[in-house]
C-alpha cells in the first residue's frame, strides 16, 4: 500500500481483528524468513508496518484449488525494511497466503493504481507444526488507493505447486497502520 500509512498508529482496532491479526502477523514473520533466506527479518526487527483493512473477499485460490467461500473479510499488508511487501490472506480453515515480491519494484499504473510483481507465494496451515512453505513464482498484486475509497486488491500467481489468486475489495475504510 501506498506509504500513506508511515507514522500512524493502531487506533480503535476491533477486537475481531486483534487477535486474528497477531496471530497472522507471527506466521507471516516466519514466512518471510523463508522467503528471503539471506537477508530474511526477523521477528519485529524486519517489519516496517502492516496495515489491515476489513471488506469481501470474493476469490480465493490456493494451489489451483477454490477456497472463495472460506476467504475471511480482511487483508494485512505487510512491509519489511529490506524492502520485501506482501498482501496476506486468510481461509476459514486457518490457512493463510501471503502473496510477496520486492517492493521497489512495483510499477505505478496511474496516480491511484500501483502492480506489485511477486515473486514467491508463502502458504502457512495455523496450527500445523510444519513451517511455512515459500515456492518461487511469478504474478502480480495490483491494488487501489485505499484513501480515496473502497481499495481494490488483486493478486494472482502461479508456482511449481499451481495457481493462486485473491481478489478483495476494502469497506472504503482508511487502513489501520501499525509501525515498527
Amino acid at each position: 500500500m501506498p506509504s500513506e500509512g508511515k507514522g500512524h498508529t493502531f487506533e480503535s482496532c476491533r477486537v475481531r481483528q486483534l487477535g486474528a491479526l497477531a496471530a497472522l502477523g507471527c506466521l507471516l514473520w516466519a514466512g518471510a524468513a523463508y522467503a528471503k533466506p539471506e537477508k530474511a527479518p526477523t521477528g519485529l526487527a524486519g517489519l516496517e508496518y502492516l496495515a489491515t483493512m476489513d471488506g469481501q473477499c470474493s476469490r480465493l485460490v490456493l494451489g489451483g484449488k477454490d477456497a472463495s467461500s472460506a476467504c475471511e473479510p480482511h487483508v494485512l499488508n505487510e512491509v519489511f525494511k529490506s524492502g520485501r511487501v506482501g498482501f496476506t490472506f486468510v481461509a476459514k480453515d486457518g490457512t493463510v497466503v501471503s502473496f510477496s515480491g520486492q517492493g521497489p519494484k512495483q510499477v505505478k499504473l496511474d496516480p491511484d493504481t500501483v502492480s506489485q510483481p511477486l515473486d514467491t507465494v508463502i502458504l502457512t496451515q495455523a496450527g500445523a507444526k510444519t513451517p511455512p512453505a515459500a515456492a518461487k513464482g511469478t504474478g502480480a498484486c495490483t491494488y487501489t488507493n485505499p484513501m480515496k475509497g473502497p481499495s481494490h486488491i488483486n493478486c494472482s500467481a502461479r508456482t511449481e505447486h499451481g495457481q493462486f489468486e485473491a481478489v478483495f475489495v476494502s469497506d472504503g475504510q482508511p487502513p489501520t497502520f501499525k509501525t515498527f
